[in-house]
């Protein structure tokens, strides 16, 4: 065992109450499983495999509604620590291409997420929990919006009740005196096609 101090960012040193074991492939080898192995994680393992995608976007403010339509590809990432859910739909021509970046994070007890598009060079960060009665999966976190060419709140929910269906909403507080409306709905159903047996 030996006792190593790291420094912390105004240069001064972190004291550890415990004595850091030399042994760190084990140390790494437990957060691996707490990550991938753990009850919290299943609820994430169901967004693998190959999806068909009807995406429905509400642009507040202007009554207009557009639908997509596309496909999705859940896949486990970094050693299978992440799960990865790329979606590519196309609407009237225009194509909308998204990437969400899952994980729970057993250290703070949180499921985290982050979302980048191909309408604005930003990033979503979200966190939050999941209901394991409901099987929802509910976060919250802030967006930048293009239709509105601001950064705000926004809600999602993962809806996981049904075998083989998601049910994913945006929400955010655009409607009249800032009350929370559905931004985005997305309604994924599973193709019988890949199965990840090396999660």
């Amino acid at each position: 065992m030996k006792n190593r101090d790291p420094i912390s960012r105004d240069g001064s040193y972190v004291k550890h109450n415990k004595d850091v074991p030399d042994d760190l492939d084990r140390v790494f080898e437990t957060i691996r499983k707490q990550n991938r192995d753990s009850p919290e994680r299943e609820p994430l393992n169901r967004l693998l495999g190959v999806w068909d995608v009807q995406v429905d976007f509400f642009l507040q403010g202007t009554g207009i509604r557009m639908q997509a339509y596309g496909v999705a590809d859940g896949r486990p990432i970094v050693g299978g620590r992440y799960i990865q859910f790329a979606v590519a739909t196309d609407y009237e021509g225009n194509s909308y291409n998204a990437m969400i970046v899952l994980c729970y994070d057993a250290i703070v007890g949180r499921y985290m997420s982050v979302l980048l598009d191909n309408t604005v060079t930003s990033l979503m960060n979200c966190q939050g929990s999941f209901d394991f009665e409901r099987q929802l999966l509910s976060e919250e976190g802030e967006l930048s919006n293009a239709s509105f060419e601001c950064r705000h709140p926004v809600r999602t929910t993962w809806d996981l009740s049904e075998e083989d269906l998601i049910d994913l909403n945006w929400e955010a507080p655009l409607g009249e005196k800032g009350q929370w409306v559905s931004i985005l709905r997305a309604v994924m159903t599973r193709r019988p096609t890949t199965d990840y047996d090396d999660l």
